[in-house]
């Protein structure tokens, strides 16, 4: 199974208007770098857990915890239940990602994380590839720079597991607007294309 984690935001400006800032993820050259001190066991190597390269995309997805998660549901439910990835959270933190992280550097969200809007998975016993989306918006109540996000499994800031954590360039933001994350997560099997 190869998985795929990509994480998308907009801008919702108080007079409604949106900044589509497309896909984070940090530049080509960042990647490239991160990949091969990974390979290289070089300190503060980046790891948003299994990085690989397919075709020319480097293929990233979750902390440590997220993987223990993973194999912890498949023995039982409770408190290991995938569905409660759901709660959005950001912060000011400019540290890399690594897979040991278990919460963002620098929260700086509101203290009650965003509860997201997940879409059902696409995909199935005819098709190589399954894909769901995890949606939350984020409003602030003062003026940040926002250079981190997490998903979580808990509503409470600085409690829960951390599935995800992605570092991108700031987006500032004022009192009153909102960012839109929306996680996209793909699992295709190993003789998918």
């Amino acid at each position: 199974m190869r998985p795929e984690g990509r994480l998308y935001a907009k801008l919702i400006k108080e007079d409604g208007t949106v900044v589509d800032y497309g896909e984070l993820k940090d530049s080509w050259y960042q990647r490239l770098w991160s990949h091969w001190r990974g390979i290289l066991g070089l300190a503060g190597a980046t790891a948003l857990m299994l990085h690989g390269v397919h075709a020319g995309v480097f293929l990233t997805l979750v902390t440590d915890t997220g993987i223990l998660l993973v194999n912890q549901a498949f023995i039982t439910t409770a408190p290991y239940n995938l569905s409660t990835m759901k709660y959005h959270d950001s912060g000011t933190g400019t540290t890399g990602e690594i897979a040991t992280q278990t919460a963002l550097v620098t929260p700086a969200g509101p203290a009650t994380r965003a509860v997201a809007a997940q879409t059902a998975p696409t995909g199935g016993s005819a098709t190589s590839t399954s894909t769901m989306q995890s949606i939350g918006t984020i409003t602030y109540a003062g003026s940040l720079a926002i250079t981190e996000w997490g998903l979580f499994d808990t509503a409470a800031q600085g409690t829960g597991n951390m599935w995800d954590r992605r570092k991108f360039t700031a987006i500032n933001v004022t009192t009153g607007q909102s960012i839109q994350f929306t996680y996209t997560l793909t699992l295709t099997t190993v003789g998918g294309t």
